[in-house]
């Protein structure tokens, strides 16, 4: 029920984090020890949107969705070639479930997929728009919605377990670590929440929007803010651990892997930032902007930009 309209033009672009000097026949700026190189690049020449102050109504005005406030779920259980065959759910005693399925954030989930043709199982209605990504963990779906709440919906017949109140949309995709989703708002806080009964633990205020979708790793809590900023905040208290700062407004979610977080910035650059104490450890300049998460698995940070 998604159809994304508008031009745009993306460059997928392989960064190994290893050292290296690379020869390129067109300019690209390289960090000499210790940072990266370009593995691959593949250029799709489109046209490139405007740029204004006001990144989150360009990201909005990028994607139009049908059947905003409807969340669908189609049976994938039924009609299978494979009966025995049924979709992977995030098992009760998995630690962690985020956005993209880890936090390497590589879209990979262990286990067999759906097969045969679906049907629909149920649907379940928010008030207002959905951007956010459906996160699944023992037996509930968390979905943010621009009607300014996050809803746990029941995996079986989308009945609403439970639905939590912020004060401005919520185009984050949640996360869900140790019976607690972390989420961000649009009203400017990260919040983390009892996941069985949607009661708030903490919040955390960063002082502009959220779009950027946390992910939790040995504790720790990362996501990227409106103001440019990369938080790791403790994930049980909510404490800061450390900040950095970027060039530009985060609308990417953090990738997190042997002990590395990566992120892009709408000032067009890739961060790879030590998980533990925020120093930087090198950074790309892909030279656009950069919405899109990074991809980081094999040694490898994949990430897309509007470079043309």
């Amino acid at each position: 029920m998604l159809r994304v309209a508008g031009s745009e033009s993306r460059l997928s672009i392989a960064v190994r984090a290893r050292v290296c000097d690379v020869a390129s026949p067109r300019p690209v700026i390289l960090v000499a020890r210790g940072g990266p190189r370009v593995d691959w690049r593949q250029n799709q020449s489109v046209a490139l949107p405007s740029w204004t102050a006001r990144v989150v109504k360009i990201l909005r005005l990028l994607v139009v969705i049908l059947a905003l406030s409807s969340f669908w779920v189609p049976d994938v259980r039924a009609r299978q070639t494979h009966p025995n065959v049924l979709a992977a759910q995030a098992s009760d005693d998995q630690a962690t479930t985020v956005f993209r399925g880890n936090p390497g954030r590589t879209g990979e989930q262990p286990g067999p997929g759906p097969a045969g043709d679906p049907v629909l199982k149920w649907r379940a209605f928010t008030r207002d728009d959905v951007l956010s990504s459906p996160t699944v963990a023992n037996g509930s779906v968390y979905i943010g919605s621009n009607d300014n709440h996050l809803y746990a919906f029941n995996t079986n017949d989308g009945s609403r377990r439970w639905r939590f109140a912020t004060k401005n949309d919520v185009a984050s995709s949640p996360a869900v670590s140790n019976s607690i989703v972390y989420v961000g708002s649009f009203d400017g806080n990260l919040y983390a929440i009892d996941a069985t009964d949607g009661t708030e633990r903490w919040r955390f205020a960063v002082g502009s929007t959220i779009f950027s979708s946390p992910v939790v790793e040995s504790g720790t809590v990362y996501v990227g803010a409106g103001d440019g900023v990369l938080y790791a905040l403790d994930a049980t208290s909510g404490a800061v651990r450390w900040r950095v700062s970027t060039g530009g407004p985060l609308l990417s979610s953090p990738a997190v892997i042997d002990g590395v977080v990566f992120i892009g910035s709408v000032d067009g650059v890739l961060y790879a930032v030590n998980a533990a104490s925020g120093t930087e450890r090198w950074r790309f300049d892909t030279g656009s902007i950069i919405y899109a998460t990074p991809a980081v698995a094999d040694g490898v940070a994949h990430v897309a930009s509007f470079g043309g």
